[in-house]
């Protein structure tokens, strides 16, 4: 009953107009040819209108420049986004709204206008590739609007244009303006098993997730990201619903522990370390040197592709500025 009492009085603040306006985007957000999906455009518009401060918030921010109005305007999933309870268990609406504003000045501040637009608009930028198996191997930085649960960006390692592995990230500031790389998921493709053996055979025993890692962790540099958080199986996204099918199939955790991830104060994330943390070379059997010698090589070599496409990408003074609006959703 207060729920009622709380939507009518709200109703009284948002014309008419302006209902409208949210269900017609509802509609455009879920695909009305099935009639099942009139029941969440109808939760959408009611969240809109219980958060309708954090809503126009968001679509002020987004109407700020040419280039956010064509973004949200083929993107409206960011409204999504801040309505509903993703991204990880237990996500506030002022939490949400910071993270798709926060990442979204991060990147403005970091990448040219250009590159901006093949991120947001367009198939997105590629960091490193070559063949295998006279087909492209690739890591793309893109945003992709059917990823948005556990992200405000995808970081993808792609064979032939289909994902192997990928992470959905996103970045947060603090009141001092450092910025911290949140990842939401790491996950592969249905019926990887073998190509994942092939791929980790192809890179001298570096694993395809070990591999979208490495090359995470090197722009997270870039961006001057201070810290590399990781969700855990406690804090991931579905923890927020009840279906059981909804829960991870297998454990983020253990991931994260193999790689040198330690769980941090807020048992939701795991903080990671910055950099590989790579085995002593005279500390490894003898008779494994020389692959652990190529591999190496071999990373070292996507290094300096990324970093080379980040030079090109990137402009040479990226500075973050946050507004005082931005600033206020940290308190």
């Amino acid at each position: 009953m207060e729920h009622i009492v709380n939507i009518v009085n709200i109703v009284n603040i948002v014309n008419i107009v302006n209902i409208v306006k949210l269900y017609n985007l509802g509609k455009q957000l879920h695909n009305c040819e099935r009639w099942m999906n009139y029941r969440r455009v109808i939760v959408f518009v009611i969240r809109s209108l219980i958060h309708h401060k954090e809503v126009q918030i968001l679509c002020n921010f987004f109407h700020s420049s040419s280039l956010r109005r064509n973004i949200i305007t083929t993107h409206p999933t960011f409204f999504v986004q801040l309505t509903r309870h993703i991204f990880y268990k237990g996500s506030t609406i002022s939490e949400r709204l910071a993270i798709i504003m926060q990442s979204s000045v991060v990147l403005e501040n970091k990448f040219t206008e250009q590159a901006l637009q093949e991120i947001y608009l367009g198939p997105g930028i590629r960091l490193w590739s070559q063949f295998y198996k006279e087909q492209p191997l690739s890591i793309d930085l893109v945003f992709r609007g059917s990823e948005f649960k556990e992200g405000s960006m995808t970081l993808g390692l792609k064979l032939n244009n289909k994902y192997i592995y990928h992470i959905n990230f996103w970045i947060v500031l603090d009141e001092r303006n450092n910025s911290s790389l949140y990842i939401g998921t790491l996950q592969g493709s249905l019926n990887g098993l073998s190509i994942n053996k092939e791929l980790t055979k192809y890179f001298w025993g570096c694993r395809p997730q070990n591999l979208i890692v490495y090359a995470l962790r090197i722009l997270a540099e870039r961006l001057s990201c201070d810290a590399i958080y990781a969700v855990s199986n406690y804090g991931f996204y579905t923890n927020n619903h009840w279906g059981q099918d909804r829960k991870l199939k297998t454990s983020l955790d253990h991931f994260w522990t193999e790689i040198g991830g330690n769980l941090s104060q807020d048992r939701r994330f795991f903080i990671l370390p910055p950099t590989e943390q790579r085995k002593n070379i005279e500390e490894v059997a003898s008779h494994k040197r020389n692959l652990y010698r190529k591999r190496f090589a071999t990373l070292d070599v996507v290094n300096a592709n990324i970093t080379n496409k980040l030079d090109i990408f990137m402009k040479n003074n990226p500075n973050i500025e946050a507004s005082p609006e931005m600033l206020s959703l940290l308190n």
